[in-house]
């Protein structure tokens, strides 16, 4: 009698351990799982953020078809195109 108490007790304290175990690993997937999500969705803001910058700098100052390049680190600076450019504006 004593061994099949004694076998109860460890099967019922294994189902508990068990239980305790299955829950605090639930918690801790669902507490990395909601961190990922608020880092996707801050990531997500800061890209349309980024977006409506870009957007609004491209509708307030249109970039220019006058076709100057005014770097002169470019192959493809013409000094006197840029000079020219410089007299008309």
């Amino acid at each position: 009698m004593r061994r099949l108490l004694a076998a109860q007790v460890f099967r019922y304290s294994a189902l508990a351990g068990g239980v305790v175990y299955g829950f605090m690993h639930q918690r801790s997937l669902n507490s990395a799982g909601e961190a990922a999500q608020e880092k996707h969705d801050y990531d997500h803001k800061q890209h349309q953020i980024e977006s409506a910058k870009r957007a609004w700098q491209d509708r307030v100052n249109p970039p220019k078809a006058d076709g100057v390049i005014s770097d002169p680190e470019s192959p493809q600076f013409d000094f006197e195109k840029w000079i020219n450019h410089q007299a008309k504006s």
